[in-house]
């Protein structure tokens, strides 16, 4: 949960609903990689239901391989269905960052589930951007949901808005229940990274040289190494 409350604006609402599972999803844009993540809050009821699923050898008590069980049935439940696109590339690699059970107990009420996914930008010398998000997550109970995308310093939107809208810049998006549909809650940002945070291609074209001459040195002082003899006595 800490992955969302992070950084919250005063006005942010994100809170356990005592009958439903609600959903955060935040994209904050960062000079060198988009990082996003996802926050599912458990409540009260479906908690108790999840929490006895969770209880496999029926102890009343949830250990660690059981809460990690969980989490990664989780992961590969949500992840297919959580789409990140930037610049045009499909990002990968969800993991899950925490399973905030509170009390390790069947009895123990809400939960918290955390998603988390970074995606360096193809081109880290480009000045503009473009992120494409949408949660098509589907869930048992659905309360709540919201997307966010957040800026950070030197990092500025310049469009930020729904799929099919034509225009404008909002960075919170308030949604209630599932997606009835792909598409409905597809969000589009483009944004600017700021030419001081951004490597200049020069500098990585000389990086780049070097390391090729350095491999090409270190290859040639081998076969070099390989050509003299060994100084070993082996008979005659």
């Amino acid at each position: 949960m800490l992955a969302f409350l992070q950084d919250s604006p005063a006005g942010a609402h994100v809170a356990y609903s005592p009958d439903s599972t609600n959903r955060y999803l935040k994209a904050t844009l960062l000079p060198g990689e988009v990082r996003v993540s996802l926050t599912v809050l458990v409540g009260g009821m479906p908690a108790t239901l999840d929490r006895r699923r969770m209880d496999k050898n029926l102890d009343g008590q949830i250990d660690a391989a059981e809460a990690q069980a969980f989490g990664a049935r989780m992961l590969a439940e949500l992840a297919p269905a959580l789409a990140v696109t930037v610049d045009g590339h499909a990002a990968t690699g969800w993991t899950v960052s925490d399973v905030g059970l509170g009390t390790m107990t069947v009895g123990g009420g809400p939960f918290s589930i955390d998603l988390t996914l970074t995606q360096p930008y193809p081109d880290p010398t480009a000045a503009a951007h473009q992120l494409v998000l949408e949660d098509r997550t589907v869930v048992p109970a659905p309360g709540e949901s919201e997307v966010r995308v957040e800026e950070s310093p030197g990092v500025r939107v310049s469009e930020s808005h729904l799929a099919d809208a034509t225009g404008g810049i909002e960075l919170r998006f308030p949604f209630l229940g599932n997606p009835a549909a792909p598409g409905e809650r597809e969000i589009v940002a483009r944004f600017t990274v700021d030419a001081e945070l951004r490597p200049q291609s020069g500098h990585r074209s000389v990086w780049l040289v070097a390391a090729i001459l350095g491999a090409v040195a270190l290859a040639g002082g081998t076969l070099l190494l390989r050509g003299r003899p060994s100084g070993r006595y082996t008979g005659s």
